[in-house]
């Protein structure tokens, strides 16, 4: 199973952050409207273990499947968040093979996601539906993280630990109850 390391910045100025990065030398890598499809149980066992099953158009050409389970790291670093994901051909196919395991689709979903790139180090600027736009930034461990915070003229106390969901209840939105969350 592959290792995620990343971290959040909240509430950015998107013009800004774009104006750093690219003052930085980083390299556009796309601009796009990602869609996707959540799962679990009918039970919700896997949110319970801060994990989901994400179907998910990249809004590249690409569609991935992936496993994702989120561990905070409760002492303000960059937390560890297990994952496993491939490509599949479509969005249908892989639902309905889901559905047949028993899983139930929890929500649809819609972001528009900016992507820059330093050599191993991915600035995801990310817009969501009535919510502020955040950067995340993901690195190949958690120093390279930190190094990628601290580019940005941030330190790890500027950062968010958690994902999407948990901005949404930051923000006082009850995500859980949508099916649906688009522009």
């Amino acid at each position: 199973m592959d290792q995620e390391f990343e971290t959040r910045i909240l509430n950015i100025n998107k013009t800004e952050i774009i104006r750093k990065l690219e003052k930085l030398g980083a390299k556009k890598i796309k601009n796009v409207l990602q869609k996707r499809k959540t799962f679990d149980y009918p039970d919700r066992r896997l949110e319970d273990d801060r994990a989901w099953i994400r179907l998910r158009d990249n809004g590249d050409g690409k569609v991935t499947l992936a496993y994702k389970c989120h561990q905070l790291d409760n002492t303000g670093g960059v937390p560890d968040c297990a994952e496993v994901e491939f490509d599949v051909p479509d969005l249908n196919k892989p639902e309905q093979f889901l559905l047949l395991l028993g899983l139930k689709r929890k929500s649809y979903q819609e972001t528009k996601r900016t992507r820059y790139q330093i050599n191993d180090l991915q600035f995801d600027i990310d817009e969501w539906p009535m919510i502020n736009p955040f950067v995340e930034i993901e690195g190949s461990s958690k120093e390279r993280v930190e190094e990628g915070v601290k580019m940005l003229g941030h330190t790890m106390e500027d950062t968010f630990q958690g994902h999407a969901g948990d901005i949404y209840e930051k923000e006082g939105i009850d995500w859980r109850s949508m099916k649906n969350i688009v522009f």
